[in-house]
């Protein structure tokens, strides 16, 4: 065993990180396992490989087995399933000692998503995936549009919508940050069969999202009443939420297809900010052109 100072990899404190090999039987791999707490859901395709590897003699020591400061294990726990599942002992490198917190900026071996990382840091909110799907569709509005009709800025340029700086840390505290709106936007009334006409699409409810910080809560109350039931207040000035559930309708159907750039999240986004946007204004439309520009904009977004 090799014990490292405790300022080795930038780490502060008085304990040591431990380093060793061992020979893992699947007894230690269960008392290992129960130590985990909080951990990922399970991919059984991984541990299908892994064992796969294991039978064939192909498992070569790599990448530790991580255990925190208070001996839980925080990284390994599809390799220990594995050796428990293939039945004979194999041979590991072991970390101990790292800083608890270390586990939710790991990305070792299978990367962490947004929700398996808020999963680790204690985050239990029902539909926790639905509300991080509106928030990328969100991002992604702005990257739909050439340019705002506000701003006038190039979404080339809107470091925001750039995926590679979204990291799951800072999607996690977005969601946070805007939690009202995405509550707002979640809300689909009405029965089973009125809105299963149209779904619960991320699409249209990140454009609810965008315009719940716009417009008028009670009116966008409204839309969203008439978007997922089909029962309208006005005939006249709901007519544009009514032109919206029937063209989704019909595109669920079958009916109607969808231009292929980006599987057509293009042209509903757009054509969702426009029903929206007429709706709001109690303004009646024949059919569903689209905007060229972001009409609801948003300054962390855009």
């Amino acid at each position: 065993m090799v014990n490292y100072p405790s300022d080795f990899g930038n780490h502060s404190g008085d304990d040591f990180l431990r380093v060793s090999v061992e020979l893992i039987t699947p007894e230690m791999a269960r008392e290992y396992l129960f130590s985990q707490g909080a951990n990922r859901n399970i991919n059984s395709t991984r541990i299908s490989d892994y064992i796969l590897r294991m039978s064939r003699g192909e498992w070569k020591i790599g990448q530790p087995i991580i255990f925190d400061e208070n001996n839980c294990l925080i990284d390994g726990q599809h390799r220990l399933k594995a050796v428990i599942k293939y039945g004979k002992p194999v041979e590991f490198a072991i970390l101990k000692g790292v800083p608890n917190d270390s586990k939710t900026v790991m990305d070792i071996g299978q990367r962490r998503t947004t929700s398996q990382i808020a999963q680790l840091s204690g985050i239990d909110k029902p539909y926790y995936l639905e509300r991080q799907a509106i928030l990328s569709n969100a991002f992604l509005g702005s990257q739909f549009k050439a340019k705002s009709k506000l701003t006038k800025r190039n979404a080339a340029n809107l470091i925001g919508s750039r995926r590679g700086l979204r990291s799951p840390n800072a999607m996690i505290e977005i969601e946070e940050q805007y939690s009202d709106g995405l509550d707002f936007a979640m809300r689909t009334p009405g029965t089973t069969l009125q809105k299963k006409v149209v779904g619960k699409g991320s699409l249209v409810r990140s454009v609810i999202f965008r315009a719940y910080y716009n417009c008028n809560h009670e009116r966008l109350n409204e839309f969203i009443d008439v978007y997922y039931t089909g029962d309208t207040y006005n005939p006249r000035t709901d007519n544009a939420a009514k032109v919206l559930r029937d063209f989704v309708a019909l595109v669920n159907e079958g009916k109607k297809k969808l231009t292929k750039v980006n599987d057509g999240k293009i042209e509903l986004y757009k054509k969702t900010e426009q029903a929206v946007h007429a709706f709001i204004q109690d303004r009646a439309i024949e059919r569903l052109i689209g905007s060229d520009y972001e009409l609801f904009p948003l300054p962390d977004f855009d």
